[in-house]
């Protein structure tokens, strides 16, 4: 059975989305500021059930549209299923709707932490992995440095405990980039 050729969109999707949703979310919101908190703290200071229920609800509907979006990937390039770049890839995007239940907070804090960097880290062997299927030396030297520099911005600012909305923003735009050029040009 063929994959449905929007699977093809899903991943240049998913980031859009999540990220107007999650911003959306914390608009009005007094007490929340993207200079100090992470997008996941937008949770601690939403007081409807229906804009917590909206926000868990992100992170997986964004899982749903990058297993999909994956799922094409592995049939378009003939991965195995369970091969690595394939586990690689499944286990970021799962890691990351967990992220729906393990909320960053007091209670759930370094599960969270946990799941965030580990799937940042899943991610970018994955892409370092696919980009080594094209076989095309320029991808390969952009993969990785588009990598070096997600993994660099995102640890650099944790260990200085910096971390915040605009430092989430800039890496999810590096790997964003790195999702529509890979689309366009390699699927």
């Amino acid at each position: 059975m063929p994959i449905p050729e929007i699977f093809k969109y899903f991943g240049m999707l998913s980031y859009p989305l999540f990220s107007v949703v999650a911003l959306l979310l914390t608009r009005g919101k007094n007490n929340y500021s993207l200079h100090t908190h992470t997008i996941s703290k937008t949770f601690l200071h939403l007081d409807k059930q229906t804009d917590r229920l909206i926000f868990r609800s992100n992170f997986l509907v964004k899982m749903l549209l990058d297993l999909s979006f994956y799922y094409y990937i592995a049939s378009q390039l003939h991965l195995g299923y369970i091969s690595l770049t394939s586990f690689t890839l499944v286990i970021s995007a799962l890691f990351f709707g967990l992220m729906a239940y393990f909320v960053e907070g007091v209670r759930y804090k370094k599960i969270h932490l946990f799941l965030a960097y580990a799937g940042g880290v899943f991610w970018t062997l994955g892409i370092l992995l696919l980009s080594l299927k094209t076989g095309n030396s320029n991808f390969i030297m952009y993969s990785t440095l588009t990598t070096v520099m997600a993994l660099a911005i995102a640890f650099g600012f944790l260990f200085a405990k910096k971390t915040n909305s605009y430092i989430q923003i800039l890496v999810y735009i590096i790997m964003y980039t790195w999702t529509v050029v890979f689309t366009l040009k390699f699927l």
